[in-house]
């Protein structure tokens, strides 16, 4: 499993900046995902790892790429591949 906290070296991780800047609440995260505040803030608190299902919902969520959300590119949007 991969944890959303550990990605782009940040403390907190990827999801707190996501929602500091979207001013985002986790429980206002939970109700429009239709998922637990407590699976929230344990993905937050790096006390529960989110399975490939729920960061995909996290990345449609925030409108970022997968790669962006786990830390593997500061590019927020995935390049799409360029017709000839």
């Amino acid at each position: 499993m991969l944890s959303l906290c550990e990605s782009h070296g940040h403390k907190n991780g990827i999801s707190t900046q996501i929602f500091a800047k979207r001013n985002i609440s986790q429980l206002k995260l939970a109700l429009d995902l239709n998922m637990n505040q407590n699976s929230i803030s344990r993905y937050e608190n790096r006390e529960r790892e989110a399975d490939y299902d729920t960061l995909i919902r996290f990345a449609d969520y925030f409108d970022v790429s997968l790669d962006y959300l786990l830390g593997r590119t500061d590019e927020k949007k995935r390049n799409r591949f360029k017709s000839a």
